[in-house]
C-alpha cells in the first residue's frame, strides 16, 4: 500500500515537473524504471494515462505521447527475453534511446546535454526504484 502511494506520488511529481519546469522526459524515465523493476503489464495502463494527461497539459494531439510510451515499453518488454533487464547498463541504454527518440519525435532540439542529463536522471530513478521500501507493519 505504501509502495503504491509512493509510486503515484512519483508519477504525479514527474508530470508536474515535466510540464512546468524541465524539458526532460521524466515520465518516460520513471515508466522505464518501473517497467524494468516490476516487469508487470499494469505499466501499460499507467503509460496510456500519463500520455493522455501529458498531451492535454502540453497542448499536443491526444494520444500521441501515450502511443509513444506504449511502443517504447513494448520494445523494452520485447528485449526482456534476450537481456537482463535489472542492470544499470540496460537502464542507461534504454534511457538514452528513449530520450533521444522522445526529443526526435516531439520536436525538441536534440541536445546532447539534455540526453546526458536524462540518462543520469534515468539511472538515479532506476536505483531509487530498486530500493526496498519497508512495509508499514514491520515498524
Amino acid at each position: 500500500m505504501i509502495r503504491a502511494i509512493i509510486l503515484v506520488g512519483c508519477f504525479f511529481l514527474s508530470l508536474l515537473l515535466e510540464t512546468t519546469i524541465l524539458q526532460l522526459p521524466l515520465s518516460l524515465l520513471f515508466l522505464l524504471a518501473v517497467t524494468v523493476v516490476y516487469q508487470t503489464e499494469w505499466v501499460f495502463l499507467i503509460a496510456i494515462f500519463l500520455g493522455v494527461v501529458l498531451d492535454s497539459l502540453l497542448f499536443r494531439p491526444l494520444g500521441s505521447t501515450g502511443l509513444f510510451f506504449l511502443c517504447f515499453l513494448l520494445f523494452v518488454f520485447l528485449y526482456e527475453q534476450k537481456f537482463e533487464l535489472r542492470t544499470i547498463q540496460f537502464s542507461a541504454l534504454m534511457s538514452f534511446l528513449g530520450s533521444f527518440l522522445y526529443f526526435l519525435f516531439f520536436g525538441h532540439s536534440v541536445l546532447w546535454l539534455q540526453i546526458t542529463l536524462s540518462v543520469i536522471i534515468g539511472i538515479g530513478i532506476f536505483i531509487l526504484t530498486k530500493l526496498r521500501i519497508p512495509r508499514a507493519d514491520s515498524f
